[in-house]
């Protein structure tokens, strides 16, 4: 290989691979799919899967691919456990623990079954995140018909399937099939004895397992009656299958050698005789310092919260901007969101050449991951001139009162009189994800009001000298005519240096003279979100205040 050609592989995004190998292997029609079981919550961490998925699909549609997105939900799964979000209805769902839950009920009310109330939220994040997808539903498509024949298949080659997994996987099924007892409705209990393939009769017993007593029922349905069940390791290939699936991503946990991707492809080869689907493995997202996020134990936040804390578009760009098999640290209640979406910002830049990048192939990445991360139609419409915790400031300054702020904008050159009406509305809508974000998430260091009165305890907390070398630096910066927060930063640090000063020393006292408190947002943004006349003006005050 040659070094352009080497060159021209490494500045490649994920997706441009993906999407020239699945062109290359399956053609321009292309079927992504994805797959979720609704047993809690729909949450961030769930959504990275969906996310991939969207993001393999838009960058196939700008290679000329013709696409669909199948979202498979696994409602026929049984209910193995009491979400935490659910236990104050405990008493009644144990009952129907080891039952679809697509037949259990929904005891809030909100729905018809529990299925349908977890999946929800589900359509709301798709919805919100402008996902071009068709979500069908397991249980309909077994109703259906649409793995009879597979499972006519798996047991015409019962012998060749289990030697099959078990040489992959190290154990071999005890049952291929699980069936809905016909006497108490569990899915999760039976135990299949017997195939006839003459009668297509499946014989069953309901038998105890580790969360629901069975309740000892033999009996026996027919293949046609649709209420059984293929394993998990014979349910997807089979799925992929029928639904002409491409490409389908699946998280590291199911990638492990001997793990469902692998018994999942040698079943395409070995007993479909069938090229399988690319498997696109992924890492996950995990709350700081690593932990993995549960919907049944209640630690992740609904995936449609991230399209309400941040545009959508930038937690898309998130993902993508990562390698696949990165997993990615994220906590809606720090910083990050603010972080998140200021690249986001400046990736547009690059993508539309209002920027060029430092670095040609960390920018043409970015630049694709964000081409991906925005609908088509909203692609060529400018970032706003502002930071998201700038703008987070002016909301807070001005009280929420949009016409405040945006006279503020103005002032400031953010706003434009030429600028695109998608450009104001882009605004509009940031100022919405950030009155949620503060109101739901952002820490208190993000929050603040400005007092008519500082009260007398925090007056007793300043220090009056280092709160004059505030009011000396400000003057010297405004002379300076400093306006970039980062510089004034800067300014503020080599001040403190050269009187022998840390910032911990001297910040308390800016903070507790403007705010009332020890702390809040960055100082160099602040100020200059609130000018320097006026922050000069009020330090002052305060300073002859405490003389």
């Amino acid at each position: 290989m040659s070094g352009t050609e080497k060159s021209s592989i490494e500045i490649r995004h994920w997706s441009e691979i993906i999407s020239e190998q699945a062109r290359q292997e399956f053609g321009n029609d292309q079927v992504i799919a994805s797959g979720w079981s609704p047993s809690g919550i729909y949450h961030i961490g769930n959504f990275r899967e969906a996310a991939t998925c969207t993001g393999i699909q838009r960058q196939l549609a700008y290679d000329g691919a013709k696409t669909k997105f199948v979202m498979i939900v696994d409602d026929f799964d049984p209910l193995d456990k009491i979400p935490s979000v659910l236990k104050k209805y405990k008493k009644e769902l144990k009952p129907y623990l080891g039952h679809p839950v697509c037949r259990v009920p929904d005891f809030t009310g909100d729905s018809e079954t529990y299925a349908e109330h977890f999946a929800k939220g589900l359509i709301e994040a798709m919805e919100l995140f402008e996902m071009n997808v068709e979500i069908v539903y397991a249980s309909r498509l077994y109703k259906e018909g649409n793995y009879d024949d597979y499972l006519k298949l798996y047991y015409g080659h019962e012998e060749e399937v289990q030697n099959l997994l078990e040489n992959i996987s190290g154990n071999r099924l005890s049952t291929f099939v699980s069936v809905v007892c016909e006497n108490c409705g569990s899915i999760g209990n039976t135990k299949v004895t017997k195939y006839d393939p003459e009668t297509e009769e499946i014989h069953y017993e309901c038998v105890d397992n580790n969360y629901r007593k069975g309740c000892g029922h033999k009996g026996k349905i027919n293949l046609s009656s649709h209420e059984w069940k293929l394993k998990w390791r014979l349910d997807w290939p089979a799925r992929q299958d029928f639904l002409n699936v491409t490409v389908e991503p699946a998280g590291k946990d199911h990638s492990v050698a001997g793990g469902s991707v692998d018994t999942s492809i040698a079943i395409h080869e070995k007993i479909f005789n069938r090229k399988p689907p690319i498997m696109v493995r992924y890492g996950f997202i995990t709350l700081k310092g690593g932990k993995k996020l549960s919907g049944s134990a209640g630690t992740g936040d609904p995936a449609a919260s991230a399209g309400k804390f941040m545009p959508p578009s930038s937690f898309l760009f998130m993902v993508f901007k990562n390698d696949l098999l990165t997993d990615i640290q994220f906590s809606p209640s720090s910083m990050d969101v603010p972080k998140t979406v200021d690249e986001y910002d400046v990736a547009r830049k690059y993508l539309l050449g209002i920027e060029i990048p430092p670095q040609e192939r960390a920018g043409k990445k970015l630049a694709t991951s964000v081409k991906i991360a925005i609908p088509e139609d909203k692609r060529k419409t400018p970032p706003p001139r502002i930071k998201y915790m700038d703008l987070a400031l002016v909301a807070q300054i001005y009280q929420r009162n949009e016409e405040q702020i945006f006279e503020r904008l103005k002032e400031r050159k953010v706003i434009l009189p030429d600028d695109p009406l998608e450009m104001i509305q882009e605004i509009k809508d940031r100022l919405q994800h950030i009155y949620y974000w503060l109101d739901k998430y952002a820490p208190e260091s993000a929050k603040f009001v400005i007092p008519d009165e500082i009260p007398s305890e925090a007056l007793n907390k300043i220090n009056k000298e280092n709160l004059k070398l505030f009011i000396e630096m400000l003057k010297q910066a405004k002379e300076k005519k400093i306006n970039d927060a980062n510089k004034l930063g800067e300014f503020f640090k080599q001040t403190f240096e050269n009187n022998n000063l840390s910032p911990k020393e001297v910040f308390p006292s800016f903070y507790y003279a403007l705010l009332g408190k020890k702390g809040g947002p960055k100082a160099s943004f602040l100020t200059l979100v609130l000018g320097y006349d006026y922050v000069i003006n009020k330090l002052e005050m305060i300073y002859q205040k405490i003389s």
